[in-house]
């Protein structure tokens, strides 16, 4: 088992333990499950799609989970779509669920970005203060920052403040602070990754155009879920 498989597992272990000590766990583990496993598809279809020249001469490689090949666009999309689904079989408003399922996908996002970080992904800029260069431990001899291990750090920070100012608190105000630290992470190492050429498509990268449509697409969860609430409102 690779070391982003594991970490990935252990994320998920967390989450659902946190999860467990809630009152809420035995209506939300569906819901929990439904969004991992469109994450996950997701995340494999997309990345599948965009390098589908390479797939279309090796379709046995498409199920070989274990040789990596997720994309983190696709992840959040498939996450995003579960939350509307469960929302709406659970008869909740979709930020009332974004905000209680926070337990679960922040441990796995920050597990998920200390595997690639592991794994040498997404790695940013030259490192040129000396002293640091062990954060690349890959690379010694030319470290760059490693992006995934900074946002991985920033999520937990994040989280302890979140929950120092929001604990068990379901809101529209909540909801928002926890998209956004979770984008934040997202727009922060797609801009600054230097890994590998991105596909592209019109001269854009294919990395930045999923990250703006999430961020639209999540936008516009939230003005649709404040809609309702305000059509909601008038009516009674």
């Amino acid at each position: 088992m690779n070391p982003f498989t594991l970490l990935l597992i252990l994320g998920v272990a967390v989450g659902l333990y946190n999860l467990y000590r809630r009152a809420e766990y035995a209506r939300l583990n569906r819901a929990v499950f439904l969004c991992l496993g469109l994450g996950l598809i997701a995340a494999r279809l997309v990345f599948i799609t965009i390098r589908w020249p390479y797939y279309h001469i090796n379709l046995w490689e498409i199920f070989q989970f274990s040789a990596g090949g997720l994309d983190g666009c696709g992840a959040f999309g498939g996450v995003l779509l579960g939350i509307w689904l469960s929302a709406a079989g659970l008869k909740q408003r979709f930020y009332q669920l974004l905000t209680r399922l926070a337990a679960v996908y922040m441990p796995v996002l920050i597990a998920i970005w200390l595997a690639c970080w592991l794994e040498g992904i997404a790695y940013g800029p030259p490192i040129t203060v000396k002293e640091l260069s062990w954060l690349d431990w890959q690379t010694p001899d030319n470290p760059h920052w490693p992006l995934p291990l900074l946002a991985a750090l920033f999520l937990w920070a994040y989280l302890i403040w979140m929950d120092r100012h929001f604990m068990n608190t379901i809101s529209m105000k909540a909801s928002i602070f926890y998209g956004l630290g979770v984008i934040a992470t997202l727009v922060f190492v797609t801009l600054l990754r230097l890994d590998e050429p991105a596909p592209l498509w019109l001269g854009i990268r294919l990395d930045l155009i999923g990250t703006a449509g999430l961020v639209i697409g999540l936008g516009l969860s939230w003005l649709i879920d404040w809609k309702l609430l305000k059509g909601k409102r008038y009516e009674s």
